[in-house]
């Protein structure tokens, strides 16, 4: 059996790391950073370095999610042999690092358990303000509830499974004349199957996701698994568009249920949420506004002030 999980493996190869050793060789860099920890290969070719790794989640807890949502057969015993591979690889390899961002506390508190002594910096995800902003068109009528998400993420799958499952019908009962617009990279196959013109729509990918943002009068984020922060709760946000989400899908950002999202974790609430926004402009209008100063918050200009620092502290610290 192979010892390394099969997220490192699936990004290591003999040709990309010579290139990336020539490539390592062939400057005087000052740092290295490693976008997620399966990059570590690649940023042990210099551990003359300073070197900061990226975790957007923890991919063992992620895993281990997967796989207790996961029905019992043989994927699920995969996940969990995965899932133990990812942890003993993260108690490895942490040590490596001699700072980390993550984004959120709780991912910084897990991380701490590995590495004691690491420099961990807490930078949640951000939204670019001035792309994803409103121009002030008007919302489409028969309205349309939005999903946004890379559609191959497994949580995302379970999201739309459980939206459809749990959900829809209550929705459906109440308002025949919704749309749902199912907008993400790569659906597979289930997912493609929900489509059912013109009630439901499922894209796949698309060139800018801005007109489905404007057009939609809700934007639903029905997650059950997953880690870190939304970042497609941000650009919701910040165009404007009120959002009804579970607990776990609001996760990692300083939210204010009933002022600027409405939370719902069981089904008919979750329903419920979508129908009054769908009927009480008041409401609607609330957590639009809400959503906006909150989105105003995760700007990325500001929020990655924080890694210039310590970027610069560390190579300081170096040639010094």
């Amino acid at each position: 059996m192979n010892p390394w999980p099969r997220f490192v493996n699936y990004f290591q190869d003999d040709r990309a790391l010579l290139q990336a050793w020539i490539a390592l060789q062939a400057r005087d860099y000052d740092l290295v950073i490693a976008d997620e920890l399966c990059m570590t290969p690649y940023a042990e070719l210099r551990p003359d370095l300073p070197r900061i790794v990226l975790r957007q989640k923890i991919d063992s807890l992620h895993v281990s999610g997967v796989a207790a949502a996961s029905p019992w057969g043989i994927e699920k015993i995969l996940l969990r042999v995965e899932a133990w591979k990812l942890r003993r690889y993260e108690r490895q390899k942490m040590k490596f690092y001699h700072a980390c961002i993550t984004c959120s506390e709780a991912d910084a508190a897990f991380v701490r358990q590995d590495a004691p002594g690491i420099r961990i910096q807490v930078i949640p995800n951000g939204v670019d303000l001035k792309f994803f902003r409103p121009s002030g068109i008007l919302r489409e009528d028969p309205p349309i509830l939005l999903f946004v998400g890379t559609m191959h993420y497994y949580p995302n799958i379970d999201a739309v499974r459980y939206f459809f499952e749990a959900i829809y019908p209550f929705v459906r009962q109440a308002r025949p004349d919704v749309r749902v617009q199912i907008v993400g990279h790569r659906p597979p196959p289930e997912i493609q199957r929900l489509a059912d013109p013109p009630s439901i729509e499922v894209t796949g990918s698309v060139l800018d996701v801005r007109p489905y943002y404007e057009r939609a009068s809700v934007f639903i984020v029905p997650l059950r698994l997953g880690g870190g922060t939304r970042l497609k709760i941000l650009e919701a946000m910040a165009m404007g568009l009120p959002v009804v989400s579970t607990s776990i899908g609001a996760e990692g950002l300083d939210i204010h249920p009933g002022e600027d999202i409405w939370i719902a974790d069981d089904p008919r609430a979750f329903a419920d949420g979508v129908l009054r926004l769908l009927s009480d402009r008041a409401l609607w209008d609330r957590l639009s506004a809400g959503g906006q100063r909150l989105a105003s918050r995760y700007d990325w200009r500001e929020l990655t002030r924080p890694l210039v620092n310590l970027v610069e502290a560390l190579i300081r610290e170096r040639k010094g």
